[in-house]
């Protein structure tokens, strides 16, 4: 049985690959943090998890980004809003509960922006 099982898979292997032979195979890589960004599914987690909290970007806070409307807003209206989540650009504050954010949540917020920063 492993005889037979062992001639299947030799056969199987030259009958696939033979066509292929010295063809490299192209490899596509897709950039998560860069590429598909949608408001609702990847910024607005971002924003509840390191701005929107209490005594921040609320409702009622110092520019809120509760919202879509209220954050493209603040965004609209502020040189540079991306460099203020790199390192050294003030946010978030000492006193903020929430996590500065990871490089990848700053490409995908300034990836956001770059396309027109959609409500999608």
């Amino acid at each position: 049985m492993k005889k037979i099982l062992g001639v299947i898979i030799t056969l199987a292997v030259f009958s696939s690959c033979t066509k292929d032979l010295g063809k490299p195979t192209p490899i596509v890589q897709i950039d998560s943090c860069t590429t598909d960004i949608s408001y609702t599914k990847q910024i607005v987690p971002l924003i509840n998890q390191s701005c929107a909290l209490s005594g921040c970007h609320v409702t009622g806070g110092y520019k809120s980004f509760s919202d879509h409307n209220s954050l493209k807003s603040v965004i609209d209206n502020t040189s540079n809003f991306v460099s203020r989540f790199k390192p050294g650009g003030g946010m978030p504050p000492s006193y903020s509960t929430g996590p500065p954010l990871t490089d990848c949540q700053i490409s995908k917020l300034e990836s956001w922006i770059k396309q027109g920063a959609l409500n999608n």
